[in-house]
């Protein structure tokens, strides 16, 4: 908050002209108590630098305050301050506050309050200063780290993980729990989608045993498989419609920026199923004006009752680093949207033969079971000319969503060309092959209206190169043409 100073006008705009360092900025947030300066301004010639540059700064920290005794002197022939903490003062006036304005530029502070504070605050103060100083410091380096790694990964989940790492890791912010919504724009919804943390008071102590024990390093964290936690599995059943009335997820959106809940409790039902003991922060996420989720990050199992155990610093290292993920969130999400739009078929959404000849060659090299199936739509040129293209293509757009429902996650379905697709069944066999054709089969059939048939083939009891396992395929699939069409045949039928 900026004080009111007791100067005309003219002086503290010619104050701002004065060079305010980072490093003293940083310096003054950690002193242990504020430093009082009675300014003493000549009122017949110009002030010195560094008079000019505490009044900059008074204007915008706290830690400097302008006393009521400044003034403008007639009697005075240069400036001079009084510094006053700790029942300790030290006056610098002349040459000892740096050059005259308007000719002087540059650092001023740094060697005023170099030689000022051993002055003014005793030993142990300055030892405290110190002390928090190489914790931002420990702390800055870590989340430096961690952002550089979160640069260099182009997987998402890896980047989140580094970021709920950082928020968690004692080595860093030291939050107990960090979960992670994301925000999805078509349901104006938020959905549960990371978490690191302990669910209840005995994984915390095990987690906290265990570190205590390994003592791990950033590196080892960042580089260990992602533990699909109890925590984790809980947030991922988690789906928060937009709230129908103000409550704290809003609030924190509102104002795009970091919000501390002090013994308030979540009012929102859906967070408050995570438990909570009053105290906690929500940052939201954002990127270029354009929402991404919120944060939710807290001390639930070693907060004292009663006792704020967040303090501001915490909240603007973590309001730092969220903003920095929140940019490199977006652009994965970006280069994760090219590689989609790179790999799809647009009309059908189904995967291209880029991916699928991409996917094929991957098992193969790892010597994986496969199951080939090409699908194809029986009479479909005689659909187009008698319904028009536009049904045809509504045709195609329905078997891909049909088959796809038929499939497991780790499957791949594909557009093979023209009204022809392919699957991909990993660690697939001749059983599989056929329950899975013969139920996409029934449902197109049910669904749409049309037949398919449908050849397989398998790797390796089939072919042992891709060529070889797409001629089986194909061979197979004008095998069921020829006997009638509205059919499967597979290994086990042409056996």
């Amino acid at each position: 908050m900026s004080q009111t100073l007791p100067f005309p006008e003219e002086i503290c705009r010619a104050a701002q002209c004065a060079y305010i360092e980072p490093t003293v900025q940083t310096l003054l947030r950690f002193l242990p108590c504020p430093i009082a300066l009675d300014i003493a301004l000549p009122a017949n010639g110009p002030m010195r630098y560094g008079a000019a540059a505490l009044i900059k700064a008074a204007q915008s920290d706290a830690k400097l305050v302008v006393s009521p005794k400044s003034r403008i002197d007639p009697r005075a022939k240069d400036s001079s301050v009084t510094f006053r903490a700790e029942s300790h003062s030290v006056t610098l006036q002349g040459e000892a506050l740096g050059p005259l304005l308007p000719e002087a530029s540059g650092s001023i502070l740094e060697p005023i309050l170099g030689q000022l504070l051993p002055k003014i605050f005793s030993h142990a103060s300055l030892g405290q200063v110190i002390w928090k100083l190489s914790s931002v410091a420990s702390i800055t380096a870590t989340l430096q780290q961690l952002t550089t790694f979160m640069l260099t990964t182009n997987q998402t989940s890896k980047a989140l993980y580094a970021m709920l790492s950082g928020i968690t890791t004692g080595s860093c912010l030291s939050f107990n729990r960090a979960i992670l919504f994301r925000y999805d724009a078509d349901a104006h919804a938020f959905d549960g989608d990371a978490a690191i943390g302990p669910l209840d008071a005995s994984e915390a102590r095990r987690i906290w045993g265990d570190l205590d024990r390994e003592n791990p390093t950033i590196e080892q964290i960042l580089q260990s498989d992602l533990q699909d936690s109890p925590l984790a599995q809980k947030v991922r059943q988690i789906h928060i419609p937009w709230p129908q009335e103000e409550d704290e997820i809003v609030r924190a959106i509102e104002h795009h920026q970091p919000l501390h809940l002090l013994h308030e409790g979540l009012k929102n039902p859906q967070l408050a199923t995570l438990g909570s003991n009053g105290e906690c922060v929500l940052a939201p996420l954002w990127a270029h004006q354009c929402l991404l989720g919120f944060l939710l990050a807290d001390d639930y199992f070693s907060a004292q009752p009663g006792v704020c155990s967040i303090t501001q610093e915490r909240i603007d290292q973590l309001h730092f680093f969220v903003d920095q993920t929140a940019l490199i969130w977006e652009n994965l999400n970006l280069l994760a949207l090219q590689h989609e739009l790179a790999t799809r078929d647009p009309l059908t959404g189904a995967f291209n033969r880029r991916r699928l000849d991409q996917d094929l060659a991957l098992a193969l090299s790892e010597q994986r079971p496969i199951a080939l199936l090409i699908l194809d739509v029986d009479h479909f040129k005689e659909i187009n000319d008698r319904q028009g293209h536009a049904q045809g293509d509504w045709m195609l757009r329905g078997l891909a969503k049909v088959a796809q429902s038929q499939l497991r996650s780790e499957d791949l379905f594909a557009r093979y060309g023209g009204d022809e697709f392919a699957i991909l069944l990993f660690d697939g066999g001749a059983e599989a092959a056929s329950k899975v054709a013969e139920r996409i089969i029934t449902q197109v059939r049910a669904r749409l209206g049309i037949t398919l048939s449908i050849g397989c083939g398998l790797y390796p009891g089939d072919a042992k190169t891709a060529e070889a396992l797409f001629k089986t395929a194909d061979e197979r699939l004008y095998q069921a043409k020829n006997q009638g069409r509205d059919q499967y045949q597979g290994p086990r039928s042409a056996s």
